[in-house]
C-alpha cells in the first residue's frame, strides 16, 4: 500500500447494511407475533424469536455506532451531493440507530415487570432479575412503543429527503445516505404498508406493498 493513501472504509456499509437485514427480519416477525393466537406454540415461539433477532440488532447497533463515533463523525461530504442534504441523512440515520439500540433494553424490562420468560430463540430463558412491577410495565411499554412511532417518523422523513435529493442532485434512497440505511427504511416502510392494510385480512398486504 502506498503511503498516505486513504484506506477505504468497508466496515461500516457492511454493519450498515447487516443492521438493515436484521431489522426487517425483526419487524416481520414483530408484525406476525401479535396476530399470532395466544394459546398456540408459535406464538410463545415467535417471541423468543422476537428476543433473539432484537439481541442480534442490538449487538450491530452498538458496534456501528461504535465506529460511527471514531471513523464517521467528521467523514466530508461527497462531491455529487450537497453537504446539508448528505449531514441530514446522516443525522436521520444516527437518530434511528440510536433509537433502535435503547428499544431492546426497555423491551427486556418490558418483558420481566409482565412477568414473561425472556428466552433467546430455542435457548433456555434468561433468568428474571426482578418479578411483575406494574408501573414499570406502564413507563417501558409506553417507551418502548414510542420508540417504534419515532423511528417511523425518521423513515417518513428519510423517504422525503430522498425524493428531494433525488430530484435535486440525482441521489435516492441508497446513494443519499450511508449505506445501508435506504434499505432499512425502504423495508420498514414496506412492512408498514403491509401491516395497515391488513388489520382484518392478509389478502390486502401484496396490493399495498406493491403500490407503495
Amino acid at each position: 500500500m502506498v503511503e498516505g493513501t486513504p484506506v477505504k472504509d468497508t466496515r461500516g456499509p457492511a454493519l450498515g447494511w447487516l443492521i438493515a437485514g436484521t431489522y426487517f427480519l425483526h419487524s416481520v416477525i414483530s408484525l406476525n407475533m401479535p396476530r399470532t393466537d395466544k394459546t398456540l406454540p408459535l406464538r410463545e415461539e415467535l417471541r423468543g424469536w422476537h428476543y433473539l433477532v432484537g439481541t442480534l440488532l442490538l449487538v450491530l447497533l452498538i458496534m456501528r455506532l461504535r465506529h460511527w463515533w471514531r471513523h464517521d463523525r467528521h467523514a466530508a461530504p461527497p462531491a455529487d451531493i450537497g453537504s446539508g442534504v448528505w449531514t441530514w441523512g446522516r443525522m436521520l440515520a444516527l437518530a434511528s440507530y440510536i433509537l433502535l439500540a435503547l428499544a431492546p433494553l426497555l423491551g427486556l424490562l418490558f418483558a420481566w415487570s409482565d412477568g414473561l420468560a425472556v428466552h433467546l430463540g430455542p435457548l433456555p430463558a434468561l433468568p428474571a432479575l426482578f418479578g411483575e412491577n406494574y408501573p414499570l410495565w406502564m413507563f417501558t411499554g409506553y417507551f418502548h412503543s414510542g420508540l417504534s412511532f419515532m423511528v417511523l417518523v425518521l423513515n417518513v422523513a428519510a423517504l422525503l429527503t430522498a425524493a428531494y435529493a433525488l430530484l435535486r442532485y440525482n441521489k435516492g434512497l441508497i446513494a443519499a445516505f450511508p449505506a445501508g440505511y435506504g434499505a432499512q427504511v425502504f423495508a420498514a416502510m414496506a412492512v408498514t404498508a403491509y401491516a395497515s392494510a391488513t388489520f382484518k385480512s392478509p389478502d390486502p398486504g401484496p396490493m399495498a406493498v406493491a403500490r407503495y
